[in-house]
C-alpha cells in the first residue's frame, strides 16, 4: 500500500498477522504539515496527528517498521517553518522510540540498538552472506 498522508485510515485494511514498513517518516510528516504551495499547517497539531495514525497501525499489526531520516546534527539554523519541522520531527521520534520495542538507529556502516534487542545478531545483517 502506498499512502502519502492520513495513514491512520488504513488500519482497518490490516490484520494482526501483518507487517508494516513506513518509509519514511521524514516524507510523511512533510506531507502532512505542508501543503502543495508550501504552506505551513500547525506542528502542534500535525505532530500529534501523525502520532496518533502511527499508533493505530502499531496496534493492529504484528510489526510496524518505521524509517526515518537524521535532520538534527548539522548545525545550520533554518527558518522557522523549517526548524518546526525538524522539532516535530525529533518529537515523533522519541514518541514513537517510547512506544516501541526495539529502537535502531543506522550509523555509518553499522546499527546502534537504543532500545530492546535485535532478534538476530547485528553481525549478520552488516555482512551479507555469499554463496
Amino acid at each position: 500500500m502506498d499512502k502519502s498522508c492520513d495513514i491512520g485510515e488504513l488500519a482497518e485494511l490490516l490484520s494482526q498477522e501483518d507487517t508494516v514498513l513506513l518509509d519514511c517518516l521524514g516524507t510523511l510528516l512533510a506531507n502532512e504539515l505542508f501543503d502543495d504551495g508550501g504552506k505551513q499547517d500547525e506542528p502542534e497539531v500535525i505532530g500529534p496527528k501523525v502520532l496518533k495514525d502511527i499508533l493505530s497501525l502499531h496496534k493492529r499489526v504484528a510489526n510496524l517498521i518505521v524509517i526515518s531520516n537524521e535532520l538534527f546534527a548539522d548545525g545550520v539554523l533554518y527558518d522557522e517553518p523549517i526548524e518546526d519541522y525538524i522539532k516535530t520531527l525529533a518529537k515523533l521520534h522519541m514518541e514513537i522510540a517510547r512506544h516501541s520495542n526495539t529502537a535502531l538507529e543506522c550509523v555509518y556502516s553499522g546499527y546502534l540498538c537504543h532500545k530492546g534487542q535485535l532478534q538476530i545478531p547485528l553481525d549478520n545483517l552488516n555482512s551479507p552472506k555469499i554463496q
